[in-house]
């Protein structure tokens, strides 16, 4: 993203979207519209006034991010229910 703000010489309105997508840039539209897009942005959304973009380096990474949070996710439950099921075990322990 620094690489954006330095070629646009814009510090405040270049940024990251974390919202819906994360990890796109969000430029003002005068900055790509036509040609001036860079080859490197795949364009994603819009919003007024501004359009968000995927580099196409990061796109994969975020795939194979959700992908092992994911993956994460499905290891902690049945960790997590062992855990509450010694917890209750004890229960009198804790009253």
């Amino acid at each position: 993203m620094f690489e954006y703000r330095e070629r646009y010489h814009d510090q405040r309105r270049i940024t990251f979207s974390h919202a819906k997508n994360r990890y796109e840039i969000e430029i003002p539209e005068d900055y790509v519209k036509g040609k001036k897009k860079p080859q490197e942005l795949e364009m994603v959304s819009t919003r007024q006034g501004f359009q968000r973009f995927y580099r196409c380096d990061i796109k994969k990474l975020v795939d194979d991010l959700e992908i092992a949070e994911d993956r994460l996710k499905d290891a902690m439950a049945p960790f997590l229910t062992s855990i509450f099921m010694k917890f209750h075990d004890k229960k009198t322990t804790w009253l």
